[in-house]
This record gives structure tokens, sequence and C-alpha cells, in this order.
């Protein structure tokens, strides 16, 4: 980094500060933590000290609700499918789509 840039960045106000690449590294280890890390998330994205650590911590955790959304979505489709094979295996093709438990839909 130039020596301009470096008076630029020491410059601005604490809220506008870009963070460093170990910062960002040191917040994912701390995301990543299971109870505290979303605690830390929660706690980052409300929080207007500085604005890239809050962008930083609310796209982690529109990852963790897509991730959530995932594994929603394929438990799902595994029970259904798991219902599926069971009627096939036990004879009763009529009684395939008797036995799918899909919440919302029943």
């Amino acid at each position: 980094m130039k020596k301009d840039e470096k008076t630029y960045i020491e410059g601005l106000p604490e809220a506008y500060k870009p963070l460093t690449a170990w910062k960002y590294f040191g917040l994912t280890i701390l995301y990543s933590i299971p109870v505290l890390g979303f605690i830390m998330i929660i706690v980052h994205s409300l929080s207007d000290k500085n604005i890239n650590r809050r962008s930083f911590a609310r796209s982690f955790f529109c990852g963790f609700l897509l991730v959530a959304i995932a594994l929603v979505v394929a438990i799902v489709f595994m029970g259904g499918f798991g219902a599926i094979t069971s009627a096939i295996e036990s004879g009763d093709i009529a009684g395939i789509f008797q036995n799918i438990n899909v919440p919302g839909l029943t």
C-alpha cells in the first residue's frame, strides 16, 4: 500500500476504516464457533462501530440462513423420498402420497 493511501485510511473515522484481511480471517473463525459465533454475528450486525464489520456480519448471517433453508429443504425431501421408497418396497404404490408428510401441505 502506498504512503498516501495509508495516510488517507488513517484519516478516516473509525466507522469507515476498512478491515484488514487478518481481521476478516479472525471474524470468520469467530463466527464459525457454534453458539458464541451466532451471538457475535448478532452483536456485530446491529452495532455501528464499524460499517465494514457490520456488513460482513450481516453477509455471514445471510449465509447461515441459506444453509438453514437448504438443510430444511433437504430434510423434507429426504423424508419424502424415504416414504416413496418404503411404499415401493412394500408394494403399496397407490399409497405413496399418503406416506409423505410435507409441512404446510397436509
